[in-house]
């Protein structure tokens, strides 16, 4: 399932020829461009799987990415999401996990742009909450916290729905 949030370039075009070759791709096209959390919700009520992953548009993958995160489920017990570590295109580290600050009110992305990647950073690892950037987690677990709360226009959702899985006694990970 992709949701194509009103693109301004061929990328509608291009989904369209990848759903005449594979017809098990299925392509919601929004007129216009709704929230981050609005266009992940209408993918994942239109999704058939046991696990939904939400991946922005520009984000490159490596080999086994999802392997590895999926391992994560199998490997852990109580799992409710997965993030994985982001880089920019020169290596510095972009995400690797989000805690909360001493005062334990504001969440603060941890290791970011350091060159070296620490190597905690390298380690599958227990975490407060992740990118919604890329995110797997278990459909039901998603739908029993309501899914991305809309309220949130410009970010923090997915802090939101890691606070929710995590007051439902699951666990939230950053695989590298």
């Amino acid at each position: 399932m992709v949701v194509d949030n009103a693109s301004t370039d061929d990328t509608s075009g291009y989904l369209s020829r990848l759903t005449s070759q594979h017809k098990n791709i299925k392509v919601i096209y929004n007129n216009q461009n709704v929230s981050f959390a609005e266009g992940c919700n209408q993918g994942a009520r239109m999704d058939r799987g046991d696990y939904l992953l939400f991946l922005n548009n520009d984000t490159r993958v490596t080999q086994c990415w999802l392997d590895e995160m999926l391992s994560v489920f199998k490997d852990e017990e109580k799992v409710g999401i997965v993030g994985s570590r982001l880089l920019y295109p020169d290596g510095r580290l972009q995400h690797g996990g989000v805690v909360l600050t001493l005062w334990g009110q504001l969440p603060l992305n941890i290791d970011v742009n350091l060159e070296p990647v620490v190597p905690r950073a390298l380690e599958t690892r227990e975490i407060f909450a992740v990118t919604g950037a890329c995110m797997l987690v278990k459909k039901d677990l998603f739908f029993d916290c309501g899914g991305f709360d809309e309220e949130y226009i410009y970010g923090y959702e997915n802090i939101d729905l890691c606070m929710k899985v995590s007051q439902r006694n699951y666990k939230i990970f950053c695989a590298p």
